[in-house]
């Protein structure tokens, strides 16, 4: 009898399901789903260049720091830094102006940056018979082009077009003056009383800083675009992307020193001073000090306030990017899911083409599947704000007040409902396209099983959650090693 009830196997992988989770390493490395996230991202890319172009015809430029700016500061203060950033504007970009037809005028500055000194002494002379020979504007006091500028109405944007058209000269003059300075130190290291292997090798090293001068030109261009970024600023979907790459490499670095919940209590204190009239001390709420830094979940929270940022500051151009990035991975999002969900339950592999035809067929679904949780959050906001301005209307307020308790309750019940689908989105959204892609539903059934489980299932959502995330960054960092 006892043989009978004797285990003689036991399935690790059903007792330990989360460990199913491992073979999705495996799954992501396939052409198919690589060709269309690459495809997904460049598009995605493509369109924020785009409208960072047709931005940028209008001056809308993101200041450096905005971003954090907008994090920890209240908004009275970041708009005083916002207003006091446009009117330095214009004399900051006659600063470097008159900074750049100085050292147009000065080879010194380039100079100093040479290696050898027979280089250095020929590019001197060089230059400075270029210059003298070339028609330059003249230059004045600083204080004075201030003046000027303010009196002729001369907008900060073509002030700092001058600038960069001054630089572009002076690089060309710079090559100009390298072409001629080489073969004339040379002439003169012949011409020394030493010997021919002397000769030789002060060639040989004049040769070598020659092709050095061509980085040191390099990093003369970087330093020059960092002060014209100071001040003209960046385009706004680059500055968002690389906050958001920023925040999200920290997020991964968090998971890789086991550091979750770290900074929690900091960040909180961060958001609750951003309401203060007077602001606490520098050192009061240290958002990366070392003894709390910032961890996992606070660099996310940190991410979702650069996109409250993008909708506050440039609202239409965050609308057009989230539409279209919506629109992009619904129907590339939608194939690739597809494809790991045959590869995962039968082991079949379809191609891109069959993948996007049924992505196009339930493009609507994957579109609206994020999209109903949020516009019913917005609409119960809508219908609270509503009811809260008519209590102000002189002659309903009175009629309001019979049915304070009432309306309480309802508020309540608002406010439950909003927590419920903002928890189901939260927890369950990533659960969405999934469902869709592999059950060929609806939107409105990819919400309740993505809701359903996690708020059923609590525990080991979270579980797999948190498997997923620590095998996702060490699967990131080991790709990361080879590319």
């Amino acid at each position: 009898m006892a043989d009978e009830h004797e285990i003689k196997h036991v399935n690790w992988t059903e007792v330990f399901s989360f460990t199913r989770i491992f073979k999705s390493c495996k799954m992501a490395l396939h052409v198919s789903k690589m060709t269309l996230a690459l495809a997904a991202i460049v598009l995605v890319f493509i369109f924020g260049w785009g409208l960072d172009r047709i931005w940028s015809i209008g001056n809308s430029y993101v200041r450096p720091g905005e971003i954090m700016d907008h994090c920890g500061k209240s908004d009275a203060a970041f708009e005083a830094d916002k207003e006091g950033f446009e009117k330095g504007r214009l004399n900051e970009a006659v600063t470097l102006k008159y900074q750049t037809m100085l050292q147009f005028r000065s080879p010194d500055v380039y100079s100093a940056k040479l290696a050898n000194a027979d280089l250095r002494a020929a590019f001197n002379d060089a230059a400075r018979k270029i210059n003298d020979d070339a028609k330059t504007e003249k230059v004045t006091d600083l204080a004075q082009m201030q003046k000027q500028a303010k009196k002729d109405k001369v907008s900060w944007s073509r002030i700092l077009s001058d600038a960069e058209k001054t630089f572009k000269e002076e690089l060309s003059r710079i090559d100009e003056a390298l072409d001629k300075a080489v073969p004339n130190a040379k002439t003169t290291i012949n011409k020394m009383e030493i010997t021919t292997e002397e000769k030789t090798t002060l060639i040989a090293e004049v040769e070598k800083a020659a092709k050095l001068a061509i980085a040191q030109k390099t990093r003369l261009a970087m330093e020059f675009q960092a002060e014209v970024d100071k001040v003209r600023g960046k385009p706004i979907f680059a500055s968002f992307r690389a906050y958001e790459v920023g925040w999200l490499e920290n997020a991964l670095s968090a998971v890789r020193q086991g550091n979750i919940t770290g900074g929690l209590t900091a960040y909180s204190a961060r958001m609750d001073n951003k309401d203060r009239t007077t602001p606490p001390a520098v050192d009061a709420v240290p958002l990366a000090a070392v003894e709390n830094a910032p961890g996992f979940l606070v660099c996310l929270l940190m991410c979702v306030q650069g996109f409250a940022w993008l909708f506050s500051e440039h609202w239409v151009f965050a609308a057009l990017l989230t539409a279209f990035s919506l629109g992009v991975w619904a129907l590339f999002g939608g194939a690739i899911y597809r494809v790991a969900a045959l590869h995962a339950a039968r082991e079949e592999k379809i191609s891109i083409v069959h993948a996007l035809k049924f992505s196009i067929d339930k493009f609507a679904s994957f579109v609206t599947a994020p999209l109903l949780p949020v516009a019913i959050i917005l609409v119960l906001a809508l219908v609270m704000d509503v009811l809260v301005l008519l209590m102000n209307v002189p002659y309903l307020s009175a009629i309001y007040g019979l049915f304070v308790g009432a309306l309480f309750f309802v508020f309540l019940l608002m406010g439950l409902a909003a927590a419920f689908l903002l928890a189901g989105l939260v927890g369950g959204g990533a659960l969405m396209y999934p469902t869709i892609a592999v059950e060929g539903s609806d939107s409105f059934d990819a919400i309740s099983r993505s809701f359903s489980y996690v708020l059923s299932r609590p525990w080991r959502a979270g579980l797999y959650g948190l498997v997923a995330l620590v095998y996702g960054t060490i699967t990131y960092l080991v790709v990361r090693l080879f590319v």
